[in-house]
């Protein structure tokens, strides 16, 4: 089954719900797509849901893909500084530990990104002002 993208304004946040396996073609698709409902939306905040995904990139691609966000973002005319994304993913993701890099490398991008086990603490991070 193919990812979801939607916006709840009731919630305040943009969701990604990932579903099979992603790769870096279907996740760059999906940046995109993303970036066009930050646009769109003006909202800020995004949770991508990794709990019923797996995601194959290797380091490298992994390394370059907080910076092609970015400039995806500044692309369309968005400040990247204003995204704020919370990764959702199972205690048993086998590529944890990529992620986990991933968030890191991130950070040290000036992009705020982190990753979480707990749905709720996802969303208490992403809603905090």
């Amino acid at each position: 089954m193919p990812s979801s993208i939607s916006f709840d304004a009731a919630s305040g946040f943009i969701t990604v719900a990932h579903h099979g396996t992603d790769d870096e073609a279907s996740l760059r698709n999906i940046l995109f797509q993303v970036i066009g409902l930050i646009k769109e939306q003006g909202c800020y905040r995004v949770l991508s849901d990794y709990r019923d995904a797996l995601v194959h990139m290797p380091p490298a691609a992994i390394y370059e893909y907080p910076k092609e966000a970015t400039e995806a973002a500044n692309a369309a005319g968005i400040d990247p500084q204003k995204i704020r994304h919370a990764v959702l993913m199972s205690a048993q993701t086998p590529n944890l530990a990529d992620f986990e890099f991933y968030e890191t490398v991130s950070f040290n991008r000036g992009r705020k990104v982190k990753g979480f086990i707990d749905r709720d603490q996802a969303i208490g991070w992403l809603t905090e002002k």
